[in-house]
């Protein structure tokens, strides 16, 4: 079967390194068409895992002229690669595909995974666009009953995977006193990019309640971000928190600080719904303190495998306290949080899953009610 998968993303984001762990996963039933505007971090990872790729579409998101060039050079391209499917990873890739398919001819079957971390409401077109391709993937249950509901999505066309990675590979050592930290120091990890709707605030008020309970409370800010000192530094130097609180920006070694941490803070998705850091933190076996905002709470499981509190200070504070005071509650969170990870977020199951897609949309017509087996 020959898949051809669009992606018009150019850096090494979240879902990126979610559909490079699939094609590499795949293997040679997929190639991939990404963005022109490749990244260097990102074209290394392509190349590390000697991936497919067919660079014949611009696929620049931000260029919207390109749009009618690339749909008439897909339907060539699939024509001369015997393309059978096309998946599409970004709203931009499918509005290529249905132009193709309007415009030019199209024959190939299509398939579009979401990664919003909302749901896709709104314009009339959005039920056109349903109505056009052959199966919808999304990693919510919660998230695809909404727009089943939005936009007459077919249960029979459309599907929940929750995404897949590689397992993280974490240092070989988590002996703290090699970062400079004593034993008995309660640390903590947030891994995101620093932006206002995530809440960092929270996580300052938190420490603010907690710094005298818990001295050796010490959390680690790894992210970048355009206002992470308006956001992070300033915050936290005018708080008097810098003993406990750092803002290390972004860092390559960012698994070497989750492996050493007590605990993992998520506070909530970014662009994309996928919530990677958090999957890596559960696969480390760290008890996380979830935000429970938005459809997150479908892919991390339940209060067994995560903390799930509201989104205020008050309630990470206690969180936080309890698994200081508490270890054998966090060994068990983080335990749970393991096996969850292996079970659900296993690339090998959900490559099987997609494949089993692959061959149910290529065998049959759009309006056929069968389902998979």
């Amino acid at each position: 079967m020959n898949v051809l998968h669009l992606f018009s993303e150019s850096k090494l984001t979240g879902p990126a390194r979610l559909i490079i762990d699939l094609c590499e996963n795949l293997g040679f039933t997929s190639q991939l068409n990404l963005s022109s505007r490749l990244n260097d971090q990102l074209s290394s990872e392509i190349n590390k895992r000697n991936i497919r790729t067919l660079q014949e579409l611009e696929l620049n998101k931000r260029k919207f002229i390109s749009i009618f060039a690339d749909a008439k050079k897909l339907s060539e391209t699939s024509r001369r690669n015997q393309i059978q499917i096309v998946h599409c990873h970004h709203t931009h890739d499918l509005v290529v595909c249905l132009v193709a398919k309007l415009l030019n001819n199209l024959k190939t079957k299509i398939i579009f995974t979401s990664y919003h971390k909302k749901a896709l409401k709104g314009p009339f077109i959005w039920r056109l666009a349903f109505s056009l391709i052959d199966y919808y993937i999304t990693y919510s249950k919660n998230k695809l009953s909404l727009e089943r509901k939005f936009h007459g999505i077919k249960n029979h066309r459309s599907a929940v995977i929750l995404p897949g990675m590689t397992t993280p590979i974490a240092p070989a050592t988590s002996d703290r006193t090699n970062f400079g930290f004593n034993k008995k120091d309660f640390i903590g990890v947030i891994i995101m990019r620093v932006q206002k709707y995530r809440k960092f605030d929270t996580v300052i008020n938190a420490v603010k309640l907690l710094k005298e309970k818990i001295p050796n409370l010490k959390i680690f800010l790894l992210g970048r971000g355009t206002k992470i000192d308006e956001l992070a530094k300033i915050p936290i130097s005018e708080n008097n928190l810098s003993d406990n609180i750092t803002a290390l920006g972004y860092r390559p070694d960012y698994l070497d600080y989750l492996k050493i941490s007590d605990f993992f803070i998520y506070t909530s998705p970014g662009s994309d719904g996928t919530c990677r850091a958090l999957r890596e933190a559960m696969f480390l076996g760290k008890p996380s303190i979830v935000f429970n905002t938005g459809f997150t709470q479908d892919i991390c499981g339940d209060s067994n495998t995560v903390i799930l509190i509201k989104p205020n200070h008050n309630s990470l504070a206690t969180a936080i306290y309890s698994l200081y005071k508490d270890r054998d509650l966090a060994d068990l969170i983080g335990a749970n949080s393991k096996s969850f990870a292996e079970e659900n977020y296993n690339i090998n199951n959900q490559s099987s899953k997609f494949k089993e897609i692959y061959c149910h949309v290529k065998s049959t017509r759009r309006n056929d009610k069968s389902r998979i087996a």
